[in-house]
């Protein structure tokens, strides 16, 4: 269970720099964009 976590979360840090790489200024928004949830709805 923990390495499931694990890499649970490293997916979630590679999908965020890959969003900033797109709108550094609009980091924070980007992050809770739906985009994001769509990607994060793939592990529940």
């Amino acid at each position: 269970m923990r390495n499931s976590s694990y890499t649970f979360f490293n997916t979630c840090l590679i999908e965020i720099e890959y969003l900033a790489q797109f709108d550094e200024e609009n980091f924070e928004l980007k992050i809770f964009s739906e985009d994001f949830f769509k990607f994060f709805k793939h592990f529940f």
